[in-house]
């Protein structure tokens, strides 16, 4: 799935070769909400994805896109993550006592 109209466009319009419609978004998030079992999914922030997933578990991180403008990252589980596994499998270091960048936000 590709960014779609709640997240908005650049000013060139479509950005991927394959734009997924608000349409699919809904279908994703009713068969996501229907799943029994554990679900992680990673996105841009959008309030379609907040509203529908609330309740979820949140992290989130900013990060520079290679057009060098601050993107907002989200990863929406079903379920609640084991702390220090979250932070290994999320890329943080803990040795060096660098976080990963992700900040929880439920």
């Amino acid at each position: 799935m590709t960014r779609h109209t709640c997240w908005g466009q650049g000013a060139g319009g479509e950005q991927y070769r394959h734009e997924t419609r608000d349409q699919n978004h809904e279908e994703l998030l009713d068969v996501l909400l229907a799943h029994k079992g554990k679900v992680l999914l990673s996105g841009y922030d959008s309030a379609l994805y907040n509203d529908r997933l609330r309740g979820w578990h949140r992290e989130e991180t900013v990060y520079r896109s290679q057009a060098g403008s601050l993107k907002r990252e989200v990863l929406w589980m079903n379920f609640e993550p084991e702390g220090w596994q979250m932070e290994l499998e999320l890329g943080g270091i803990p040795d060096t006592g660098r976080g990963t960048g992700w900040t929880s936000r439920d």
